[in-house]
């Protein structure tokens, strides 16, 4: 599956909204700032209230449970701060470029295709 270009001058980041609207300047920044991550869901670890409230809908985990639920909240964690991780480098490299192209007066994308 591939994932489509923008086609239009303008593009929405997030989920809608005047404050979402942003002009299509940089074609591929413009389609990543689109792409909105999905977080993990977080388990409760201890006893917590189902549906409406009331003591009737009170639920205490298992020592399994808690433990399963610890491993998941962990690893749903460590994948968050990896994307935000990954996200902020790319930014960096990004802005890198941008830096590298003004002051050279090269783009590096194109210089890129042209050795290659």
């Amino acid at each position: 599956m591939t994932t489509p270009t923008l086609k239009s001058k303008m593009y929405t980041t997030g989920r809608g909204g005047a404050g979402n609207m942003a002009n299509n300047d940089y074609g591929e920044e413009a389609r990543t700032a689109q792409d909105v991550d999905v977080p993990g869901i977080n388990l409760p670890e201890g006893s917590h209230h189902t549906g409406r409230g009331g003591a009737a809908n009170t639920y205490t985990p298992s020592e399994k449970e808690t433990l399963d639920a610890r491993k998941n909240n962990e690893q749903v964690r460590r994948s968050s701060f990896q994307r935000s991780k990954d996200r902020a480098e790319a930014g960096l490299k990004d802005l890198r470029d941008k830096a590298k192209a003004a002051v050279t007066g090269k783009d590096e994308k194109s210089s890129e295709e042209a050795t290659s």
